[in-house]
């Protein structure tokens, strides 16, 4: 009896809920067509800046423009302005309805073309533009500036090698060991190198700082500056820490010292260039300058570094193939697979060009700084393929020996 009686009730509640959703489902939309209690009505939606000059007698007389940017507010005029710049992007960068890739890119390339013909131009107009407080520019004292942001920079990682120096000597004068012992001197060596260049990045923007300079392009140049240095500076201490030109007690990769010399110039020399071309564009771009005119500069400067990448892939061919053929396990065999890799490297280097240069071309910002940072990953991949051969080797160079150890003493407690 108990039973049914709840029974009921819970049957009598959940008719309830069931009405009551059903009542807020049909009176919720209806009541929101009437104000609550207490306000007005909405009134309809303001038409926005574009309804407005849609309704206008066309074409307009300068006066009447005049007119109109008169009685609009800041925000109304930045929103407009918006509106007709990414209406003006998006016309240039979008390919005309029905044009195939080869007419889009001969469409671009004369686009370029032309901006390459009035490239020295564009350049000066670029360095010259007044700056937020009315002044021409002036690229002297520009270059003044940012060699004494680095001569400071410099000047403080100097100051925290000396600092650092007994422990740098007290790493380097450990006599040899295994390879753990080494890896662990290298991983030590590398950080007092992060420290120096941590050391030169903050002393750039304390003089920054110091300064506080009103132009509005400063941060975004500064910023440039320190992606530029500070990546040169990682990549010259990685391959001094890994090469070891002058100190072959500590040199992780096995190479002849001239080998190792030439070699550690040469990783130098390619990715401070490429920082330096990176640089180069980001403040062309900072300073103004048209983006088929910064195309036409990268495409130029791209092609001159991929030749220099090829002149050095043609000069180290020796060396860098002695050390795949050692790395590979050397024979005959191995120097042959080693002695290819010339070729490869020149079809790696054309190919970065044209996927780049095809990047530029079509307005597709994101390709271009993956292809470049390809670049890094094709030289750490070798030296990572070799330091896990390295820890391999050890591994199963140890096992037997372990083994044979237990063996041992298993027969000798029976």
């Amino acid at each position: 009896m108990e039973s049914a009686t709840r029974w009921r009730v819970c049957r009598a509640g959940l008719a309830v809920l069931a009405w009551l959703a059903l009542g807020l489902t049909v009176a919720g939309p209806a009541a929101a067509q009437f104000p609550a209690a207490g306000q007005q009505a909405p009134a309809d939606a303001a038409p926005s800046f574009e309804q407005l000059l849609g309704e206008l007698p066309r074409p307009l007389t300068v006066e009447q423009v005049d007119a109109i940017l008169a009685v609009l507010d800041d925000g109304q005029a930045r929103a407009a302005l918006r509106e007709s710049m990414l209406r003006r992007m998006a016309a240039e960068q979008a390919p005309a309805a029905g044009e195939t890739l080869l007419e889009e890119h001969k469409r671009r390339a004369a686009d370029i073309g032309r901006a390459f013909r009035g490239l020295p131009t564009l350049i000066g107009e670029a360095l010259y533009r007044p700056t937020a407080d009315g002044r021409p520019g002036d690229p002297v004292m520009l270059f003044l500036i940012l060699a004494g942001h680095l001569l400071v920079g410099a000047a403080a990682m100097l100051a925290t090698r000396r600092l650092l120096r007994g422990t740098c000597a007290a790493l380097q004068s450990q006599t040899p060991g295994g390879f753990g012992q080494s890896a662990a001197r290298c991983a030590g060596v590398m950080l007092l190198d992060l420290i120096e260049i941590a050391a030169f990045c903050l002393a750039i923007v304390a003089l920054y700082v110091a300064f506080s300079p009103a132009e509005p392009r400063a941060p975004l140049i500064l910023e440039a500056l320190l992606v530029a240095s500070a990546g040169t500076l990682v990549a010259a201490k990685i391959s001094n820490a890994l090469l070891a030109p002058k100190v072959p007690a500590l040199r992780m990769i096995p190479m002849a010292d001239g080998a190792a010399g030439r070699v550690h110039r040469s990783v130098v020399l390619v990715f401070g260039s490429l920082m330096a071309l990176n640089f180069v564009l980001a403040l062309l771009a900072i300073l103004g300058l048209p983006r088929d005119a910064e195309v036409a500069t990268g495409m130029v400067l791209g092609g001159l570094f991929c030749a220099m990448l090829l002149v050095l892939v043609w000069a180290n061919r020796r060396p860098v193939a002695a050390a795949l053929a050692r790395t590979f396990g050397g024979g005959p065999q191995a120097a042959q697979i080693a002695g290819l890799w010339p070729i490869a490297g020149t079809a790696y280097v054309v190919g970065l060009w044209l996927v780049a240069s095809d990047a530029e071309i079509r307005g597709n910002d994101n390709v271009t700084p993956q292809a470049m940072a390809s670049l890094a990953i094709v030289v750490l991949v070798p030296v990572l393929g070799y330091f896990c051969g390295r820890l391999l080797t050890r591994f199963f160079a140890e096992a037997p020996a372990e083994t044979a150890e237990g063996g041992a003493e298993a027969a000798a407690e029976v």
